[in-house]
């Protein structure tokens, strides 16, 4: 498996976090069909060829996403995508 990993600092406070974070799975739920969910602080998230999880702290988000065999020629996409949308939603 090919491994991502984007952390992105922030200044909204956890609870503004978590909904942000909890936007980028909805989206990532309808556009992709990923299904999630709520393990404490982390989102795990895990779709067939991906899986991973979104954690939330006071300071920051941190995405780890292990790419299937599926998805690995697509990683620098995927990765950009996530990092373009972290840095719009994180501002």
């Amino acid at each position: 498996m090919s491994d991502i990993k984007v952390k992105r600092n922030h200044t909204m406070g956890q609870a503004e976090a978590r909904r942000a974070a909890e936007e980028i799975a909805e989206n990532l739920k309808d556009r992709l069909q990923v299904g999630y969910h709520w393990d404490g602080e982390h989102l795990r998230f895990k779709r067939t060829g991906a899986e991973g999880y979104l954690w939330v702290t006071e300071e920051a988000i941190e995405i780890s996403i292990k790419l299937g065999l599926m998805f690995r020629p697509m990683k620098g996409v995927i990765e950009g995508k996530i990092v373009e949308f972290l840095d719009k939603k994180l501002g």
